[in-house]
């Protein structure tokens, strides 16, 4: 099976035989290939905003793509958000639309927990990764 290059992932999770990864800039043709195969087995959908002229992320992109992810996820997890950044007001629009934000148990969130950002400790997280409960 072809690969996904890791540099092109900026999350992946593994649950069963499912892959979610989001890309951070244009599909190379070798990143095409594995998601072509994944597709036709039935393990993985493309969705972009983007038109496939768009080939090198930017500030704009980025805040594009996180508020689709964000559109389409059912909940967020975000690893640092600096207080008053574009990170913190995409938190911002999570939370406003009903959904959960989870974040590192750390002082250094303690600005998006105050907002509503659920704080995790990095076990747990590990765990959820990896689909265990123990």
């Amino acid at each position: 099976m072809a690969e996904i290059p890791p540099k092109f992932l900026t999350s992946i999770r593994q649950v069963t035989q499912q892959e979610v990864s989001v890309l951070q800039d244009a599909v190379d043709p070798s990143t095409r290939a594995a998601l072509q195969e994944g597709a036709e087995k039935g393990r993985a959908l493309v969705l972009s905003p983007f038109e496939e002229n768009v080939k090198r992320p930017t500030a704009e992109t980025s805040q594009r793509r996180n508020q689709f992810v964000g559109a389409l996820a059912a909940a967020v997890f975000v690893v640092y958000a600096e207080p008053g950044g574009k990170t913190e007001e995409f938190c911002k629009s999570v939370l406003r639309s009903g959904k959960s934000v989870y974040t590192f148990e750390s002082q250094y969130n303690r600005p998006i927990v105050d907002m509503g950002a659920k704080p995790i400790e990095t076990g747990m997280l590990v765990q959820w990764v990896c689909g265990r409960e123990d």
